[in-house]
């Protein structure tokens, strides 16, 4: 589809503000990465967080923890900081606008959820959080569950083979897995069916078309590309 740059945005956008996690995370999981986070430690770290919905609901859920989520999109950190406000955390959860290559402020546990990139790739990011989560970390990163065809081997370029792939990798990095899983198709099913459904929401010719295209991409890459979970210890 022929989008300028800006309108995609908007799209993208749009998709994500609809999601619950801009991830395919249930909430179930999202709650235990707070409970193993504050089994650790008083501070987190949300490297890329988005709308900083993961980290306002561990700030939620643990009143022991002081949440910083860190993110280079300004009009999500904005969002993130008006739901603080509106759910009274102020003290206890705040964003901050940044490049997560280049935090260098670290917490007891850090996370990065679908932010490898941010780091200039998965192994940069394990090397790069050693020194961000002083005594741990959760990790959420794309990872192969199957053979994929040459397309989607372009559009995802090289990733581990599943979460063993993925935890070798961390190993390599000097960290302790804790314990390793992959996204169920629910959540996977989930987090598209409620992406595109906020696409579609724009109501626009564009849009509808964009969704379509989503939704086709997304029947290409059901069951192939996964997203691996790493629960990681110092």
């Amino acid at each position: 589809m022929g989008l300028d740059a800006g309108a995609r945005a908007e799209l993208m956008v749009a998709g994500a503000s609809w999601v619950q996690f801009n991830s395919p995370m249930s909430e179930g999981r999202a709650r235990h990465i707070g409970e193993f986070a504050s089994g650790l430690g008083p501070s987190l770290l949300d490297l890329g967080c988005g709308y900083g919905k993961l980290a306002l609901l561990a700030g939620e859920r643990h009143c022991e923890l002081d949440v910083v989520g860190v993110d280079s999109d300004r009009l999500a950190i904005e969002h993130g900081r008006a739901r603080v406000t509106e759910q009274g955390l102020e003290g206890r959860v705040r964003f901050e606008v940044g490049d997560v290559g280049k935090h260098s402020l670290p917490a007891d546990v850090a996370l990065s959820i679908g932010s490898s990139h941010g780091f200039g790739g998965t192994q940069q990011m394990f090397a790069a959080m050693k020194s961000l989560g002083r005594k741990g970390a959760v990790v959420g990163d794309m990872v192969w569950m199957d053979s994929a065809t040459s397309a989607l081997s372009e559009l995802f370029g090289e990733l581990p083979v599943g979460s063993q792939g993925l935890a070798a990798m961390a190993s390599e990095a000097g960290w302790v897995v804790e314990d390793a899983s992959v996204s169920s198709l629910e959540e996977w099913d989930g987090f598209e069916g409620g992406w595109i459904a906020g696409v579609r929401r724009v109501g626009t010719a564009e849009a509808e078309t964009f969704a379509d295209e989503r939704a086709a991409l997304y029947q290409d890459y059901r069951g192939i590309a996964g997203f691996g979970w790493l629960y990681l210890t110092q």
